[in-house]
Parts: C-alpha cells; structure tokens; sequence
C-alpha cells in the first residue's frame, strides 16, 4: 500500500502561498455574500450622520469588494504564472498583494460599522499594514493623530474615503519616494473662521524627486494619471478637497474634510 505524506510546509512556500490565497478568496467570497443581506434590514439613519443612506453605503462598499477582488486575482495569477523574476522576488510580491487584501478586508470591516466612530481603529489599520513594509526598505513612519482629531465621529462612508486617501498615498510613497528615510502621517482639526474646523489628514515624505523629477518618475499618481483620478474621486464622494504636490522636503498628500 502506497502511503501519501503531507508536503514540507516551512519548505514549501509557494504551496503555502496558494492556500493563503484559496483561505482569502473563500474569506472574500463570505465578506460579498453576507453584506448585500445586511442592507436589506430596515435603515434608521443616525442623528448626525449626513449623506448616510444605503444606496451610498452599498455602492462605497461594493467599490472595496471590487478592490479585493482584483487583488486575490492579481495574487493568484501571481502564484500560478511565472514571470522569469527570481523566486524569491515573487514570493515578496506575491505577499505584498495577500497584505493589501487583508487591508481591504479590514477596510471593509470598518465600514460595516453603522454607527458614527472615530477614525482612530482604522488609521491603526493601516499604521499596522504600512509600518513594517516601510520598515524594509529603511524609512521610518512617523504617525499623528491629535486627541481632537480622534474624538471626531464620522460616518461610515466618510471613513471609508478618508481611509483609502490615505492608503493610497502611502502605496505611492512605497512605490515612489526615492532615497525617502522618514514618511509621516498627521491627522489634526484645523480651525476656520466663525465655528468651523476641518478633519485634515496629510501623508509627507522625505524623498527625492520633489516637482518636475517626481512628477515624471510617477505618471500614474501625479498629472491626468489614475491615481490622481482615484484620489480625487475618493475625496469627492464625501466633499473633501485634495492637495497634492511637492513639499518642502518632498511629497504631500493633503485632505480636508469640512465639518459641520
């Protein structure tokens, strides 16, 4: 009789690898199933909560099921294909692409809180997601968040957007902040005038390539590119406005969201 022996998992990476991303496609295939059930519930709007209804809900959260979606396919394609890169190489993407899956989940997570809440749990989301990645490649993330700032209730949808400004704007400093050693992220109320004040969360790096460099080194996030257009379109949808250009030391990220 011919005995069958489990593989060498520690040996065995890429077999690994495969069942992380079998486990997150099952995990994202309940998170896509169970939420439509959710919306269907009656709604009573909270007190407070502007721009709260379901339709606005379901579609910010539908465009983070899409995200994870293309994700666990990227990271499948990943671990099914071979590129002629080093494996070593491919297993470091192929993880990058599994940690911006369970960001999303976690994103996804946080807007299914109904309820007004602080932008506190997810920015330690991505704090967490973003330290060490960071770390590897020498850059120091520094991160702020004001008491004033966190005692701020905002609504679902609001977080979301806030949220994946900032995700994006710490993706484009991975990617793109050359030479970069520090890269901070400052969430604080500013006041205006009369009784107004402004959530303003702002990602600053350190890195070369400020103005012109820069913005030739990264036509997919400065310019006309799509992650201008993907940043401008999350602002947007909760009437927060954009700032984005070179700093003093490098590159800014700015978001204002005006409070009542």
């Amino acid at each position: 009789m011919t005995l069958f022996y489990p593989p060498d998992w520690p040996n065995d990476p890429w077999l690994l690898a495969l069942c992380t991303v079998a486990a997150l496609a099952v995990a994202g295939l309940v998170w896509v199933r169970w939420t439509p059930i959710q919306w269907r519930r009656p709604f009573e709007p909270s007190s407070g909560w502007p721009g709260s209804s379901p339709p606005n809900r379901s579609a910010s959260i539908g465009e983070v099921q899409d995200r994870l979606g293309l994700q666990l396919l990227t990271a499948r394609t990943m671990a099914q294909t071979s590129s002629g890169m080093p494996a070593s190489t491919r297993l470091q993407q192929l993880d990058h692409q599994l940690a911006q899956a369970l960001l999303s989940l976690r994103l996804m997570r946080d807007a299914m809180r109904s309820e007004p809440a602080s932008l506190a749990d997810g920015l330690l989301g991505l704090q967490t997601h973003f330290q060490p990645v960071l770390a590897e490649r020498g850059i120091r993330l520094h991160w702020e968040l004001t008491p004033q700032a966190e005692q701020v209730r905002l609504s679902a949808r609001e977080r979301l957007h806030l949220l994946r400004v900032v995700q994006e704007a710490l993706d484009n400093a991975v990617a793109h902040a050359r030479n970069a050693t520090r890269v901070s992220m400052s969430c604080h109320l500013v006041a205006l005038r009369g009784q107004r004040q402004n959530l303003t969360l702002a990602v600053r790096d350190d890195g070369h390539g400020a103005g012109a460099a820069r913005h030739a080194q990264q036509p997919d996030f400065v310019g006309t590119g799509t992650g201008l257009a993907r940043l401008e379109h999350e602002a947007a949808e909760i009437g927060a406005r954009l700032a984005m250009g070179p700093g003093p030391e490098g590159w800014v990220v700015e978001v204002a969201l005006p409070l009542e």
